[in-house]
């Protein structure tokens, strides 16, 4: 089976930057292990996913949804339904022919039982930063839609104070259920360090260590994320809220 070529993902070798051309991987589920199931799509997909719990039911009303989100470009029919294909083949939505020209797109218990894992590992990432409160800019919006869902793994795996690169990636190999090598990592750093998100510095007096902790931009885009899933009826939860 074959996913977007258009949006990035947590498995793409190519992740380094912001959500644009990178190839997807399968979908597997198994009901085992939601929340590494979860990050295996793209952020595109948990988006659908999330959308299609809401009101948006068919594949116009989703795709219309979807554009009103700030991605890089707009979502196009060729991108919208080999994706909700991909995610009927992995049993996270249902498909009903509402009329013969319509078709809906219920979200699966699956489905939503992977939602409901990857909001809560975003609100337990928003628990262990140090200011609940922090404002959420439209860089923060933009960018919760933008970065490949690695890219939003790295923010996460960087809560609380400053951490070396060597712990971020023990965080997210425990979070991913996969080992995460240096090639893939630190060029993922870069980028969301490139991006405001995160303030790359030397860890104590050791020069040789490098050392990365949360802006107020990254801790945003971890906030909006969670807010945006959340206000779709994805999942429950505060949310960082203030």
């Amino acid at each position: 089976m074959t996913h977007e070529t258009y949006a990035g993902d947590s498995n793409s070798r190519t992740d380094s930057g912001i959500e644009s051309s990178e190839t997807e991987t399968e979908i597997k589920t198994s009901g085992d292990h939601l929340l590494e199931e979860a990050l295996e799509l793209t952020n595109f997909q948990v988006s659908q996913l999330a959308v299609a719990v809401g009101n948006a039911k068919s594949g116009q009303q989703i795709l219309r949804t979807l554009n009103d989100l700030p991605f890089d470009n707009e979502i196009t029919h060729g991108r919208l339904y080999p994706n909700l294909a991909d995610l009927y083949e992995a049993g996270l939505i249902e498909k009903h022919e509402r009329d013969r020209r319509t078709n809906e797109y219920p979200v699966t218990a699956q489905g939503k039982a992977l939602l409901s894992a990857y909001g809560n590992w975003l609100e337990n990432a928003l628990a262990e930063t140090d200011d609940r409160s922090t404002p959420i800019s439209l860089d923060a919006k933009r960018f919760s839609f933008q970065l490949t869902h690695f890219q939003i793994g790295c923010l996460a795996s960087l809560t609380g104070d400053r951490v070396s690169g060597q712990t971020a990636k023990g965080r997210l190999k425990e979070d991913l259920g996969q080992d995460i090598n240096h090639g893939r990592l630190y060029p993922n750093l870069d980028t969301v360090v490139d991006n405001d998100c995160v303030e790359k510095g030397e860890i104590d007096r050791d020069r040789r260590t490098n050392g990365y902790e949360l802006t107020d931009i990254g801790r945003g885009v971890l906030a909006a994320r969670f807010r945006w899933l959340r206000d779709q009826g994805a999942v429950d939860g505060a949310g960082g809220d203030a």
